[in-house]
């Protein structure tokens, strides 16, 4: 997240999105410059990314999002990631950060059970990768996998990506209860699901205020 305006530039497909609220800061990780920063519920504000382009999960059931994020754990570190399609499916992608085991992970707008990601909410640097391959969707955390879920075949349809807060609409209907408390950085998205192998080199915040 390099730059000082409000576009989020995509170096690879050129897929931009819009910071809202955000702010840069330094992430304190070599090699990862500056990271979005969000202050969390409480403000009545809201702060996110949004990616509005169609083509990224519409009608898909394989693909790969990864990102490195720091939160808390106090106050709410809750939505960091949303993908909505309407007011009445609005949790086709949704990865809760504070959630528990039965409100951690959405696809399709069912909500999965078995994932968590409670531990990681340490105020550390973590790598958070979400892996589906078809009814198959995995959670890896720095690189190990934490947690494995089934799901439909149903195809994501979604068509807006927030970063940082949950949308109950696309785009939009957002609720400040449920904002992110954290920073965030290294966005990556693919349209398949990464092998294992591709999935270990991924890289690391190993420096920082651990």
């Amino acid at each position: 997240f390099e730059g000082s305006d409000l576009t989020a530039i995509d170096s690879v497909s050129g897929i931009n999105g819009t910071i809202v609220g955000a702010t840069r800061v330094a992430s304190g990780v070599p090699n990862f410059g500056n990271a979005l920063f969000f202050k969390g519920p409480g403000d009545g504000l809201f702060e996110y990314m949004q990616v509005n382009d169609p083509t990224l999960f519409k009608g898909r059931t394989e693909y790969t999002v990864s990102f490195i994020a720091k939160t808390p754990g106090t106050n709410g570190p809750n939505s960091i990631l949303s993908l909505a399609t309407s007011a009445t499916s609005a949790n086709d992608l949704l990865l809760n950060m504070s959630g528990a085991s039965t409100d951690t992970l959405w696809i399709s707008g069912s909500a999965k059970s078995g994932v968590s990601l409670l531990p990681f909410t340490d105020d550390k640097w973590h790598r958070y990768t979400l892996r589906r391959d078809g009814t198959k969707v995995d959670l890896i955390v720095d690189n190990v996998l934490v947690g494995t879920v089934s799901t439909s075949s149903t195809a994501n349809s979604g068509t807006s990506l927030a970063i940082g807060e949950e949308q109950d609409c696309a785009p939009g209907c957002m609720d400040d209860t449920q904002s992110f408390k954290g920073m965030f950085d290294d966005l990556q998205i693919w349209d398949r699901s990464i092998t294992d192998d591709e999935s270990a080199t991924l890289p690391l915040p190993v420096y920082g205020p651990f």
